[in-house]
């Protein structure tokens, strides 16, 4: 396969256009890889078509090429609705500092959730890179922090504290999950407070 480091500019410049036009990302990788055969460059011409520097694989967890393998002539779409998933076209949304400190501290909560399923863990990752906060803190307070591995003090207390800095606007379940997060913080504080009195 050609390196495509940088993009085809022709290519690049009808996926702007596309994009421009309306077609969403998986519809233009589609048309490129249709005409071109070269999926690699369709996709290189999507990303920087949207602005971003680089096609981002890491959520894929293997080489793109064996992803394009799976797929023939005729399922272009297919195969670029997996990348979507994939958060391959992903674009951050620029945050202000306080956004940038609610992400850091959902950043913390998902750290010290000792886990999450897999699935659900791909969306939340793609939704504090594209900086949708809200959706982000509503999916981790619906979790609880997995046993032996959560840190259950720090991910409630991390989730209030996020919480507290979101705008939620007219959503009322922002602030009903911010109010179980701090109940369930209050619950968890006690439960390792008992646990450092009696040595556990």
């Amino acid at each position: 396969m050609a390196d495509h480091e940088g993009g085809d500019p022709a290519l690049v410049a009808v996926a702007g256009d596309r994009l421009r036009e309306g077609l969403p990302p998986v519809g233009v990788f589609a048309e490129l890889a249709a005409r071109t055969g070269d999926w690699d460059a369709a996709v290189w011409a999507v990303c920087l078509g949207l602005g971003l520097p680089a096609p981002d694989m890491r959520l894929l967890g293997s080489d793109p090429r064996e992803l394009y393998s799976e797929f023939g002539p005729g399922e272009e779409d297919l195969c670029g609705w997996v990348l979507e998933l994939h958060g391959v076209f992903d674009v951050p949304r620029l945050l202000d500092e306080r956004e940038e400190e609610v992400q850091r501290l959902l950043r913390d909560a998902f750290g010290a959730s000792g886990g999450i399923a897999s699935g659900v863990a791909l969306g939340l990752t793609r939704s504090l890179f594209k900086g949708e906060l809200v959706a982000a803190f509503l999916c981790l307070a619906g979790k609880q922090p997995r046993a032996p591995r959560g840190r259950p003090v720090e991910f409630w207390k991390a989730l209030c504290a996020a919480g507290a800095l979101l705008e939620f606007g007219d959503d009322d379940r922002g602030r009903e999950a911010l109010g179980r997060c701090r109940r369930s913080l209050a619950d968890a504080s006690v439960v390792a407070d008992g646990q450092c009195s009696t040595g556990g």
